[in-house]
């Protein structure tokens, strides 16, 4: 769910469900379906870069899908070539780099550094392939937490430096 503080007249909601993606102007009182995603695709992860015209990116079980546009439009963003690289389980912006995005896979960590247009891996460790979230810091903002199946990751998003700081 994402919520739109900013609008000076309506609260602007979007929320996914398992199989779309929906849009509320007045706070959640009235809702309109603004993507269908294909049969038999479920949709566990929404994102949005919280601009007037937002970004939206939908993390589906069968790659990414994008709006640049504030949800009129849809594309699909992302599919990877590797096994387990289209199961995406996570999506989310970089709280202060509006342009930064990460996407978890079953296969690893990708970043955009263009709003979700051009996506590369994060240089995890290979024993870091199933993420689960991704949290950065706010006063260090090139600093990532990552949690994936295998324990939690500190690590630079500039540097490829991680390290293992917890154990699953």
């Amino acid at each position: 769910v994402y919520v739109d503080f900013e609008e000076p007249i309506s609260l602007r909601v979007f929320a996914a469900t398992r199989q779309a993606v929906y849009e509320s102007l007045d706070g959640g009182e009235s809702w309109l379906e603004r993507f269908r995603l294909p049969a038999g695709t479920t949709a566990p992860a929404l994102a949005t870069n919280g601009a007037h015209d937002p970004t939206l990116l939908l993390g589906t079980d069968q790659g990414l899908w994008a709006a640049f546009d504030g949800g009129r439009q849809w594309t699909s963003s992302f599919s990877g070539s590797a096994q387990g690289q289209n199961d995406c389980t996570h999506v989310s912006f970089h709280p202060g780099r509006p342009d930064t995005a990460f996407l978890g896979t079953r296969h690893g960590l990708l970043v955009s550094r263009d709003g979700g247009h051009a996506w590369q891996a994060a240089g995890l460790p290979e024993a870091a392939r199933r993420i689960i979230g991704v949290a950065a810091d706010w006063h260090q903002p090139d600093r990532l937490f990552v949690t994936a199946d295998s324990g939690l990751y500190v690590g630079s998003l500039e540097r490829g430096e991680w390290q293992r700081r917890l154990i699953n």
